[in-house]
Order: C-alpha cells, then structure tokens, then sequence
C-alpha cells in the first residue's frame, strides 16, 4: 500500500464513518462466481479437527534493532508477523510444516 493512500483520522472521525458502507455497489449474492469453491462433503466434516491456540507466554525478547524496525515498518501487526516467522521456524524444524498452527495472516 502506497503512503498516498493513508489517511489520519480522529476516533470521532472513525466513528462517523461506521456503518457508511454503500452496499448498493456490491454485487447481489446470485452473481457472485462460487464455481472454484468446492461443495461441503460428509468427509470434511468427518476429518474436521478442532484447533485453538496454546496460552502464549509473555517475555521480554532483544532483537538487533534492524530486525524489530523491519517489522515495525510492516505495519500494524509486526508483532504478530514476528510471532509467524517464529511459528514457521519451529514447525519447519520440527517437521511439522503440512499440521494447522495458531498463528493468523495479519491483514495487509
């Protein structure tokens, strides 16, 4: 995203912009194109598995100052992208690369 784009607001501002949205230009949902989603099957379903993330622990961590500021440059969630990073890193030592992990995609 271009820092063009970004525009300051004050909360009061934020707030007069909730529920402005124009739904008039969203397409309806019958013309929404939903052939690459595959159905439901009785087998997803069967294989499903419930997953919740472990407690975090809270610690204090020194990073060379280069590392934090690349993320920090991110954006909002750099903290979460760090946490990401670490997730793979584990994984990918432990083999466990194809297993679901805590961690959530941070909103670009």
């Amino acid at each position: 995203m271009s820092k063009e784009r970004i525009i300051r607001v004050t909360l009061d501002q934020a707030k007069a912009h909730r529920g402005k949205t124009d739904w008039s230009n969203l397409p309806a949902d019958e013309d929404i194109d939903t052939s690459d989603i595959p159905e439901w099957t009785q087998e997803m379903f069967d294989n499903a598995q419930m997953v919740s993330p472990g407690p975090k622990k809270s610690i204090h961590l020194r990073v060379d100052e280069d590392i934090f500021e690349f993320f920090k440059n991110q954006g909002p969630g750099h903290l979460t992208k760090m946490h990401a990073v670490l997730r793979a890193y584990v994984d990918a030592k432990n083999g466990d690369t194809d297993e679901p992990t805590d961690t959530v995609e941070a909103a670009e």
